[in-house]
């Protein structure tokens, strides 16, 4: 009992490990299209200022700049729908406000140089400020990781120096209602602290 206890465990953790990768990755991609953003933004405004039209510019984008960021501009045509469909797909926090502003401009006019290079600067300093709150919250995260996994460190431990003093938990109701009340516990702990260290901006 213990054993396929122990494996449907193994079964569910081994199960969520691809979601989980696949999570990573994707924010992975849209942190590194952030970044980028702000050169871009900036790469356009030279482009508008050099004579180019907007169109040229995300052309310019795709072809001068890295990936993320190349391969998501160089879909951009037809522009306006292609925007609207960038900005679902990548799940950024700051490019809505360019998309927006673009097409803003493109129904009434303006100076679009001066618009994207004030959405850059924008970006870079909330870049900043975020990179400053992360390193003011390192601390908090670490303790908190720390806490939290002592518990399943701790019954690790245990199943390998003393199985008989641990194994109740797996093989008895009782010991199923506790790991049930731990692990939920577990989960509420973890979302306070989160809740507490990330400050949206």
């Amino acid at each position: 009992d213990s054993l396929a206890t122990v494996a449907i465990i193994a079964a569910v953790i081994g199960a969520m490990i691809p979601f989980a990768i696949v999570k990573i990755k994707q924010k992975q991609r849209v942190k590194k299209f952030d970044v980028q953003l702000s050169d871009a933004l900036m790469l356009s405004c030279s482009s508008l200022r050099a004579g180019l039209s907007f169109t040229q510019a995300m052309e310019a984008i795709s072809k001068d700049m890295p990936d993320p960021i190349a391969s998501e501009f160089g879909t951009v045509l037809p522009m306006d729908e292609a925007l609207e469909r960038l900005n679902k797909r990548i799940n950024s926090q700051y490019l809505p406000l360019m998309v927006s502003s673009v097409l803003i401009q493109r129904q009434t006019g303006g100076n679009l140089s001066s618009i994207l290079e004030g959405i850059a600067n924008s970006i870079k300093e909330k870049m900043k400020l975020k990179q400053e709150l992360k390193a003011s919250t390192s601390a908090g995260k670490t303790t908190g990781l720390m806490v939290g996994s002592m518990p399943i460190i701790l019954c690790v431990l245990f199943f390998f120096v003393n199985r008989e003093f641990i194994m109740p938990l797996f093989t008895t109701n009782m010991g199923h209602i506790f790991l049930g009340v731990a692990a939920g516990l577990e989960v509420l702990c973890f979302l306070a602290v989160r809740k507490i260290i990330n400050i949206k901006m």
